[in-house]
């Protein structure tokens, strides 16, 4: 139930959906309870929802965040149309990365390439073929997938992980930086204190 609210209506919640995803095969009372207080908040704001603002004819954009970790990473993405969510993501890595930069370039590739569909989508309702914004907070990875160099510390980086670059050279998409205090991709990639979680919140659902 609660990944069907997270894929239709309720992106928020995408980062507790995956980590109670994990522990789906071996539950604990611990894993009921924590499963509970995501209800309960759903419930507490039952009145909040993805508000689309009417006549918004703005391109769809995007923005993408990983939580670089000991273990696999969390990628993530968001991207809004008229002023709200219509795709998000948020899923572990299946590789461990040896740098932030590398979980970094991996989320990217992932929005990547969602921006191929988004784009074919909005073509297709549009009539107009556009160039996709990728919003990352991570210089590095915005130099990488810009201007790639190899070197000794990207060259390790799997193929997949440089879609990215690939889909910036056929304007696909444009990889811009981000501050880290307004990436609304962070809201699905990390536990994050009230205050900015309801800021990311209001940016995602624009309410």
């Amino acid at each position: 139930m609660l990944l069907f609210v997270f894929c239709t209506v309720r992106p928020e919640i995408g980062y507790s959906v995956g980590m109670l995803s994990r522990v789906m095969n071996y539950p604990t009372e611990d894993t009921v309870a924590d499963a509970k207080k995501v209800v309960q908040y759903l419930y507490t704001y039952r009145h909040m929802g993805l508000r689309y603002a009417r006549g918004e004819q703005a391109p769809i954009q995007g923005a993408s965040d990983s939580d670089w970790g000991e273990r696999a990473s969390i990628s993530a993405y968001v991207f809004l149309m008229a002023a709200a969510a219509v795709s998000s993501l948020s899923k572990k890595q299946p590789t461990i990365a040896t740098a932030s930069t590398e979980a970094e370039i991996y989320a990217a590739s992932l929005a990547g390439l969602e921006s191929t569909f988004l784009r074919v989508l909005y073509a297709e309702l549009m009539g107009q073929e556009i160039t996709i914004d990728v919003f990352v907070d991570n210089s590095g990875a915005v130099s990488i997938a810009n201007d790639y160099i190899s070197n000794s510390s990207v060259r390790h980086f799997s193929r997949r992980h440089l879609k990215i670059r690939e889909l910036v050279e056929e304007s696909i998409v444009a990889v811009k930086k981000i501050g880290t205090d307004d990436n609304y991709a962070d809201l699905l990639s990390k536990a994050l204190g009230r205050r900015r979680f309801e800021k990311l919140r209001k940016m995602i659902l624009n309410m």
